[in-house]
């Protein structure tokens, strides 16, 4: 019997060990920093010095942690095996009698089973906690086609060539375009719109394989499974699951358009003429109305709130288009403005995924990925001015209201959303 309790030592002391010196931390650390330097060689949006230098950092600290762990490792094995050989030379025990036992398949298979039901009564309270978490799979799948954007632009091509006879018979009857800054209600209005049947757009189940959607919808039904609505990142209450309308075409426009986006900032379009990005995206709204409804009169709509900033070749190439812009009252819609870039920031600090991801979807409203949209070059005579302030916040919402109120209005329907939100039936 002592030698059984030479051996629950010489097991229970190594995972005490484990835990105090947070070996599973600090390998998660590595696998996290490890997972960070592929983020920073696949980020196009990256200078090279920038990614030279965060390459530099990685391997510094993936070196620090495995002098840790090593050191640590065997420090959490010398110890309780010191503790049970003393007890040996007192006699007390028989320290080959208690390496036999902890080597033995019954104790082997008694510790599995204790570690299962110990994995077992934990595992929901770690799930809770990781609710709005990406898996380590979710990553790989979606660094896996954002990689690839340029591959699959070709795929794309062949998608709609196989799919011609069917797509040419859909016609794009005046779709819908919600444009707007970001907090002004432009996703409840697309949710409202969406829910009423007539109109289809992207959902989260298009991703990450948006340039593929008709292809990607039918692999992806054999292992994409529902999940509950959860709160968006925003923190704002609005609910999401894998069929809620989002953004995403937004993609497509980085994807042609790379010299618009800056390292600070975006350029307003002008209406040139760029043939193989209109047959693109006249194609890939084709497959989304013939995926998302048996109804090929369906009405596509979306929301991009970065289609401010190319109002009239957005009209020029769909000259029957319907484009609704939702605006508030300046002082409450800068306050919400500068509420979620803080959000952002915080939450783009701790997780560098999500603001990978934010920004592979185009998403440069907040955070870190904060690039504002140029109107008429009011950012150069606003240099001092600070995005943690409201200030910032204000002049952004005059510059965009400005512009579309000057350079755009006989192409808009503009939206109330403080007269929505005391009458939404109305």
């Amino acid at each position: 019997m002592i030698d059984l309790v030479g051996a629950l030592i010489l097991v229970i002391g190594f995972l005490i060990l484990l835990r105090i010196f947070d070996l599973v931390g600090r390998s998660k650390r590595v696998l996290k920093v490890a997972r960070e330097s592929m983020l920073v060689v696949q980020d196009r949006w990256m200078e090279d010095r920038e990614k030279e230098k965060k390459m530099q950092r990685h391997a510094v600290t993936l070196l620090w942690l495995f002098v840790q762990i090593t050191f640590l490792s065997v420090l959490a094995l010398i110890i309780p095996y010191g503790i049970v050989s003393g007890m040996n030379r007192l006699g007390w025990m028989s320290i080959d009698n208690a390496l036999r036992i902890t080597l033995s398949s019954w104790f082997i298979g008694a510790t599995v089973v204790a570690a299962v039901i110990y994995f077992l009564l934990t595992r929901k309270k770690k799930e809770k906690s990781k609710v709005n978490s990406y898996s380590g799979a979710d990553q790989m799948l979606h660094n896996l086609a954002f990689a690839t954007l340029s591959f699959q632009t070709s795929l794309s091509k062949l998608e709609s060539k196989l799919g011609d006879r069917k797509l040419r018979n859909i016609e794009i009857q005046e779709p819908v375009f919600i444009t707007g800054l970001p907090r002004a209600g432009t996703t409840i209005l697309l949710e409202v719109c969406a829910d009423s049947g007539e109109f289809v757009s992207h959902t989260y189940r298009d991703m990450p394989f948006l340039f593929i959607p008709l292809w990607w919808h039918r692999f992806s039904k054999i292992f994409m499974r529902d999940i509950s609505k959860r709160e968006r990142a925003h923190g704002d209450g609005m609910l999401i699951d894998l069929d809620s309308p989002e953004a995403f075409e937004e993609v497509i426009w980085t994807e042609f358009w790379p010299s618009r986006y800056k390292k600070d900032r975006i350029l307003p379009w002008a209406a040139p003429d760029y043939e193989a990005f209109e047959k693109f995206i006249k194609d890939h709204i084709r497959k989304i109305i013939s995926l998302k409804s048996n109804d090929q009169d369906a009405r596509y709509i979306s929301k991009n709130n970065l289609n401010i900033s190319r109002i009239r070749y957005l009209r020029k190439v769909f000259p029957n288009a319907v484009i609704i812009v939702p605006f508030r009252e300046p002082l409450q819609h800068a306050a919400s403005l500068l509420k979620q870039h803080l959000n952002f920031n915080k939450i783009h600090a701790e997780d560098d995924f999500a603001r990978k991801y934010m920004r592979d979807i185009g998403h440069f409203d907040f955070g870190h990925n904060l690039r504002p949209v140029n109107f008429n070059g009011w950012l150069k005579k606003n240099r001092e001015l600070d995005p943690g302030t409201i200030e910032f916040w204000l002049r952004y919402w005059v510059a965009a209201y400005n512009y579309l109120l000057t350079e755009a209005h006989e192409y808009l329907t503009f939206f109330s959303y403080d007269k929505f939100v005391e009458n939404p039936s109305g």
